[in-house]
């Protein structure tokens, strides 16, 4: 009997620290959301919402509200603004909208917006990558090297053509 109670709290264990991990994911899903806003429609991000901007060190934070007051007060960067194209994204006009940004103007906005959309760019390549891996890397070929997967890997993922 002492058993089938231990096995219970064992259970019941496992169960709490599953929900306590489902309900952080949902949390960061959230903040993640807010920082969407701001890369996609900076014009309407809340000026409140400015803190969830967590990578920023305490003196960024009263730059980056100076900044994004004077970013959303700029006419004719709110021209430039990005519109969805006809599938309803942003596509390249997004990234062609944040390198435009001087630098020198909004330099916390524009290194938010760069490690965001970075951020995308490197998973896809990651994916890539491991799928390239997995092609390469099957059953047939057990006496592959980590040294030879990796050349293997790299001839794969690179754009390089060789002139013969």
């Amino acid at each position: 009997m002492s058993t089938i109670k231990g096995n219970v709290i064992v259970i019941f264990l496992i169960v709490t620290a599953l929900y306590d991990q489902y309900e952080n994911r949902f949390n960061e899903f959230e903040d993640l959301k807010k920082h969407m806003v701001f890369l996609c429609y900076p014009f309407d991000f809340d000026m409140n919402d400015i803190s969830i901007l967590k990578d920023f060190e305490e003196g960024d934070i009263l730059k980056a509200e100076d900044e994004l007051i004077n970013f959303q007060c700029d006419d004719e960067l709110r021209r430039k603004a990005p519109k969805k194209d006809e599938n309803g994204t942003f596509g390249e006009n997004l990234i062609i909208f944040w390198h435009a940004v001087m630098k020198k103007r909004f330099p916390v906005l524009k290194k938010h917006a760069n490690r965001l959309i970075c951020m995308y760019g490197t998973s896809n390549q990651c994916e890539q990558t491991f799928s390239a891996m997995k092609i390469i890397k099957n059953v047939y070929r057990t006496r592959l090297t980590d040294t030879h997967l990796n050349e293997l890997v790299l001839a794969a993922t690179t754009k390089y053509s060789p002139n013969f």
